[in-house]
């Protein structure tokens, strides 16, 4: 299969010889576009490769990132100014190509974007097969139905409040979308049990950090996450689990989904439990446990963005 280029730039000599250096070229099927609001025409395309000119892609950034960030869609700008081509670079272009090169060097190039979207789009393929076994996990518990979704709902809350970066937010989300995802692993009979666990089934049901770090570890595109869910069950006062870490030891994204996934935890129904919180229970709970078995900094922003919300 060719692969699929949207070219778009000015009606200009350089873009003329941009389309005519890349159409040369066997295996492309370029589609050009000299207006970049004309992204539900190129959308249709749907194209390996985004080929932009250095000035238009500085000026529409957001637009072409947002339509095509979802798909992981390289974005190189070209340019005769090295200054641009630095600019574009630093705003985020997957490459910037400096005018006039070498024959054969753009399409060097362009071949090298497409295959690191190839492997992109196999990581990905992975990991959504990772999320359907956290679904599956869920799943499998009544109890906990709507749990990582909450969980990482409420995590997210406090990431934006605590003022983390797109990056750390995006690994945050992650990691709380497949903190429990060792469960998969914890016998049917436990998950499901009615009542509370004996002392050697909460031992099986503790190893469930884990047994999710090392589902996911052999996958380099998460390796952020593997904090998150090898560390949320760790507590600020050293008392928790699997290592024992205690108060700045633990992972920053860890410690923040301890809260979240506590908090929902104690406030919805759960078989092994012995009593249901309600939510002014649970804020309650959180705050005793400040400094303990949380921290205080965290728990302080998770109330703030649950009292915003409920103020809605």
């Amino acid at each position: 299969m060719r692969a699929k280029l949207a070219l778009i730039g000015k009606d200009d000599p350089v873009t003329k010889r941009v389309l005519g250096l890349i159409t040369q070229v066997k295996g492309f099927k370029v589609a050009y576009f000299p207006d970049p609001r004309e992204g539900k025409v190129a959308g249709q395309l749907k194209p390996h490769v985004i080929i932009v000119q250095g000035n238009i892609f500085l000026n529409y950034q957001d637009k072409l990132k947002t339509q095509w960030a979802r798909h992981f869609i390289p974005i190189m700008a070209y340019t005769l100014d090295p200054k641009e081509e630095q600019l574009c670079m630093e705003q985020g272009a997957s490459d910037a190509v400096l005018l006039p090169l070498q024959e054969g060097s753009l399409t060097t190039r362009v071949r090298n974007q497409l295959k690191i979207k190839s492997l992109m789009d196999e990581m990905e393929k992975v990991d959504n097969v990772l999320f359907t076994i956290a679904k599956i996990v869920e799943a499998k518990d009544y109890y906990t139905k709507g749990h990582i979704h909450r969980v990482t709902s409420y995590s997210y809350g406090i990431g934006l409040t605590m003022g983390l970066t797109k990056r750390e937010l995006k690994t945050l989300k992650i990691g709380a979308l497949l903190h429990d995802i060792g469960k998969i692993a914890i016998p049917d009979s436990i998950l499901a049990k009615e009542g509370p666990l004996t002392k050697e089934e909460m031992d099986i049901m503790k190893q469930h950090p884990l047994l999710g770090y090392r589902i996911c570890k052999p996958l380099s595109s998460l390796n952020g996450a593997l904090d998150i869910i090898l560390y949320h069950h760790e507590k600020w006062d050293g008392t928790g689990y699997p290592q024992g870490l205690a108060d700045l030891e633990i992972p920053l994204l860890a410690r923040i989904v301890a809260v979240a996934d506590t908090f929902d935890a104690v406030s919805s129904s759960r078989n092994y439990m012995e009593r249901t919180l309600s939510k002014k229970d649970a804020i309650i709970l959180l705050e005793e446990e400040s400094g303990t078995h949380f921290d205080p900094d965290i728990v302080e922003a998770f109330l703030k963005n649950l009292r915003k919300e409920l103020r809605r």
